[in-house]
């Protein structure tokens, strides 16, 4: 079943809140304003409910702007011009007042609603299970970035046991495609030296397939990435492509090198020219989705101005739906499962832009509704972690005045969070991107012993799930950003120090599972585990024993020790815990590629350290990083200085076995930048590489700089 089909099967949402009686008394204080009297008008409304209001909507006649108003709401939505508002984050007690002023002055109001817990919130549900839609469970790992540009190679199964876990459905994937300046109309893929590099096509595919066997659905996403590279005047970002006039408001383009205005020399043949080749590779990606199951395909990922089918008058006199059309129309010649568009919620939130999405749907043809969620929940900052119910007041107006709408232009089309996410910080409610990737420290001026961002993001979560319960007739759930393919280990080593969108090993990760348990209660029994075949495992054919070490250590070596700048031994605080007594390693260059074993003395035990074994010609370094508690050996390049991440050894390619560690590299690894047979004459050394949050330790063996042949 497509899923443009599931919407039909549920009931159109009928969030209705009751009319409320309301007093309304012009304001004096408008005499003493700076603005002429003539020009503003104001009211006052008294809360003649009988209950606590959490909120007041007002809407009127013809589009306005809210001047001032009381602040105990202080928070406004939309801000600027519009018909309709809400205030919200603050109560107001039965008898109490509210007022606020506008502009022009000859606007009537239309009507008014205070938003009472028991006549206008949905009552807090807990999670059910539908009988007609299924709700999309949904986590995003991203893209070619982070811990997934190695794990796309050995896709460890406890990762993939993690989602199950957390009983996930669907699994969000991102294609990287780019152009180099804004002259540039061919849209390519991006090579492994840019900075997100493009999935290779085996991989990717192999990343489906495992995926599908773990019995998740697939969502695949094309995404503009690398940009704003290109020389002086041509530095173009994801946001500006297609916008005629991007010079007008950002200095990295200017005019003479904007061909997307309709007035620019180059106008009709650079449109021509960029359509095409986008949609060669939509239609390339579209048939790797089709040949393995992706059963939900995106277009394009918050690129707004690209994807409009109308003009908008001076903001933009043309539209480029014929081009879309016909990329809509090459794809499904080769994929016939569900198409969409990510739409960036900015377009929603800025009424003036509603031309960017307001046909959209219906002038494609498109089966769901996308949307990149990162809505701002609060305008200013709170003075302690926001609770769930005043959370819930915030996604409750999100979904009234921007959800529920588009769902009542579009009844037909189910509507997809195809990005969601908010970081664990204390002020991720205000803007859910802060401090993304910083260092984590513990946050707890609420004194219970729970860091407060973890907190935020928590309730958060727990707000928005509640909130979008009672809507699961049309809208059918999100994909949670930032959840990469990593270990548990790794994970903790890396982006687990950080602050990011990830739930992993946080608060909202429970909350999650409660939810996703409740919507998906058959999704947390994993597969049986594959059986790797014996056949062709690594180092199963070569007689180690009679192979000599190429480095051998003495039981208890001295060291060399690195910690930001050289130190005195007596400072290592890792020496001496497992997995520091090495006896050696091996190296042996086989037909078709290397071969290395590293020993540990029978009594030690592996920790976690990378196992770094580098060899050294002049500027040229190629380093194999042994990770025995991970499963895997990371292999890197270092050419005068550029740093190359050349690929992974893993599943049959590495074998731990006791206190011995074996892995095999094939030569295509590393032979586009190293020929194999050089290898022979390369420098050879051993480090041990242990990192914690405080700082980095590098242990220096004996040998450094030890010049060795190679078996």
């Amino acid at each position: 079943m497509r899923l443009a089909d599931l919407s039909r099967a549920g009931i159109l949402a009928k969030v209705a809140g009751k009319g409320a009686r309301v007093k309304r008394a012009f304001l004096v204080w408008l005499a003493v304003c700076s603005i002429p009297l003539a020009s503003l008008a104001g009211a006052v409304y008294t809360n003649d409910t009988g209950e606590v209001a959490y909120g007041f909507r007002i809407t009127f006649e013809s589009p306005v702007v809210i001047t001032s108003h009381a602040p105990v709401f202080p928070d406004q939505e939309p801000q600027g011009e519009a018909t309709a508002f809400v205030f919200s984050g603050g109560e107001v007690a039965s008898g109490a007042s509210f007022w606020l002023s506008w502009q022009p002055a000859g606007v009537r109001v239309k009507s008014v609603e205070w938003l009472v817990s028991q006549m206008t919130m949905p009552p807090t549900t807990s999670a059910t299970k539908s009988s007609s839609v299924p709700t999309i469970c949904g986590v995003h790992l991203g893209g070619n970035w982070g811990t997934n540009m190695i794990n796309v190679k050995c896709l460890p199964d406890e990762y993939f046991q993690w989602l199950k876990e957390l009983h996930v459905n669907w699994v969000g994937i991102s294609i990287s495609l780019t152009v180099k300046d804004s002259m540039d109309a061919s849209v390519e893929q991006c090579g492994p030296e840019e900075g997100i590099p493009t999935f290779q096509e085996n991989d990717l595919r192999r990343l489906i397939r495992k995926l599908r066997r773990y019995g998740f659905h697939i969502y695949v996403t094309l995404a503009f990435e690398n940009l704003g590279d290109g020389p002086p005047g041509k530095q173009v970002e994801r946001w500006q492509l297609g916008y005629p006039y991007a010079y007008r408001v950002s200095s990295n383009v200017t005019r003479e090198y904007w061909p997307w205005d309709s007035s620019h020399p180059m106008h009709k043949t650079f449109v021509r020219e960029f359509f095409q080749s986008y949609t060669e590779q939509a239609v390339h990606f579209a048939k790797i989705a089709e040949e393995e199951g992706v059963e939900l395909y995106s277009l394009g990922t918050e690129t707004n101005w690209l994807f409009r089918t109308r003009s908008g008058g001076s903001q933009a006199p043309n539209h480029f739906r014929e081009e879309l059309l016909a990329m809509v129309n090459a794809v499904r010649e080769v994929y016939h499962g569900a198409l969409t568009y990510d739409l960036h919620y900015g377009a929603l939130v800025n009424r003036k832009l509603s031309f960017l999405w307001r046909d959209l749907w219906d002038d494609l043809d498109f089966d769901v509704i996308g949307i990149s969620a990162y809505f701002p929940l609060y305008d200013s900052p709170r003075h302690s972690v926001p609770t769930v119910e005043s959370l819930r007041w915030q996604w409750e107006r999100i979904f009234r005045t921007y959800i529920d709408p588009l769902h009542s232009r579009y009844p037909q089309k189910p509507i997809v969070f195809l990005e969601f996410g908010y970081v664990d910080h204390p002020t991720s409610s205000i803007k859910p991107n802060v401090n993304e990737f910083v260092e984590k420290t513990m946050i707890d001026k609420n004194e219970n012993g729970l860091d407060d961002g973890e907190e935020e993001q928590a309730n958060i979560y727990e707000a928005f799930f509640e909130t979008m319960n009672a809507r699961r007739d049309y809208f059918l759930g999100a994909f949670l950003w930032g959840n990469m393919i990593a270990t548990s280990v790794e994970w903790n080593f890396s982006f687990g120090r950080l602050r990011t969108f990830s739930i992993r090993g946080k608060l909202a990760e429970n909350v999650v599972k409660q939810w996703y348990s409740a919507w998906n209660p058959e999704g947390g029994v994993p597969p049986e585990p594959k059986v790797e075949s014996e056949q062709n495992r690594v180092g199963l054919e070569i007689s180690w024993d009679i192979i000599p070490y190429t480095v051998e250590y003495p039981r208890n070596p001295s060291v060399g020790f690195y910690c930001n700048g050289d130190k005195d031994i007596s400072h290592a605080r890792n020496w001496g815990k497992d997995g520091v007594h090495v006896r050696g390693f091996k190296a042996v260059l086989l037909d078709n590629g290397l071969a290395v074993r590293l020993d540990l003395y029978p009594d030690d035990a592996f920790g976690n350290y990378g196992y770094l074994i580098a060899f050294k010609q002049g500027s040229t370094v190629l380093y194999v990083v042994l990770r025995p508690n991970i499963g895997r050996a990371d292999v890197t390049a270092s050419l005068s200085g550029d740093w190359r991440v050349l690929g992974v050894a893993c599943g049959n390619q590495f074998l731990k076995e006791g206190t011995s560690v074996i892995v095999f590299i094939p030569y295509t690894t590393f032979s586009s930048v190293i020929p194999p047979e050089n290898l022979r004459s390369y420098k050879v050394d051993l480090h041990l590489d242990y990192k914690e949050p405080e700082r980095r330790e590098l242990f220096f063996f004996p040998g450094y700089g030890y010049a060795t042949v190679l078996h």
